[in-house]
């Protein structure tokens, strides 16, 4: 688990799995010392860039999220990983999003403003449907 920023600076955890292997032997044994510690830079640094490009959680429909762990983000991440790890010789069979949940410090204000903006989504549809 490591904490990261989502799109809109909200601190979230976010834990995954990265299924690699070695591909090209000589590019991994000249690029690379410790395969572990690489792996652990590329997979935080990969997280990072795309924690940043969404949100934890939105209101929107179609809009694809942290949160919802659909294949779009997954997908987007091992491209990522696999971007960053290709001059090491090494190849991402997979990577996806385990865990996820807002940062201890923010979690309780987040959950109200969940509920929040789900009483406003309601009283909106009950208003269209009177409409």
């Amino acid at each position: 688990m490591i904490k990261v920023n989502d799109k809109e600076g909200t601190p979230v955890l976010i834990g995954l799995v990265c299924i690699w292997r070695i591909r090209d032997t000589v590019k991994a044994l000249y690029s690379v010392e410790n395969y572990f510690s690489f792996m652990n830079g590329q997979t935080e640094s990969a997280v990072r860039y795309i924690a940043n490009k969404f949100s934890y959680d939105s209101s929107e429909e179609d809009e694809p999220t942290l949160k919802s762990g659909n294949e779009e983000i997954n997908t987007l991440l091992k491209l990522e990983l696999q971007r960053r790890t290709k001059m090491a010789g090494i190849f991402i069979e997979d990577a996806r999003i385990t865990e996820i949940s807002y940062g201890k410090e923010i979690a309780r204000l987040m959950l109200q403003r969940q509920t929040a903006d789900a009483i406003i989504s309601s009283k909106k549809k009950i208003a269209a449907s009177v409409v």
